[in-house]
């Protein structure tokens, strides 16, 4: 794909560029997650009924140390930063492509895989998802300052 940026990897791998690497163990998409963030607990929480476990392996990367590798093609450190899936083909996937990967997993949400396969529906959302990625800090603050304050309210 000519015109996509150097670091467009999720807008090439949606299309269909990326390079292949080795299927997850399990045959299906492995979804690796900051299980630290709680906007991510809860999305994954969300996609774990949506889909079901069998469908989709998820790996929560929030214990490991930063310099570790996930695999060949990913560290902790970038796994961290941007949201990853490894498909069923082995392409490892980022941003709105990840995102897609993952949603289409569940029978409820099949309506998106055109919108998946569209290079340009692909490259708006992860425009979508960079502006996202700058405000997330201060949506985890708030939820965990909502969680703390819920918490503080039961009853004991």
């Amino acid at each position: 794909m000519e015109d996509a940026k150097p670091g467009d990897q999720s807008v090439r791998e949606a299309a269909g560029d990326g390079d292949a690497c080795a299927p997850t163990s399990t045959g299906g998409v492995t979804v690796y997650f900051d299980g630290s963030c709680p906007l991510c607990q809860r999305e994954i929480a969300l996609a774990k009924r949506l889909t079901g476990e069998d469908a989709v392996a998820y790996q929560d990367i929030s214990t490991l140390g930063a310099g570790d590798a996930l695999a060949a093609d990913l560290d902790v450190a970038a796994a961290m930063a941007r949201f990853h899936v490894r498909g069923a083909d082995g392409a490892l996937k980022n941003g709105a492509a990840a995102f897609l990967e993952m949603w289409t997993r569940s029978p409820r949400l099949r309506f998106l895989k055109p919108i998946a396969r569209s290079r340009s529906a692909v490259r708006a959302l992860d425009a979508v998802y960079a502006q996202f990625l700058k405000v997330r800090p201060h949506l985890s603050g708030a939820v965990r300052r909502y969680d703390a304050w819920r918490a503080a309210r039961r009853p004991r």
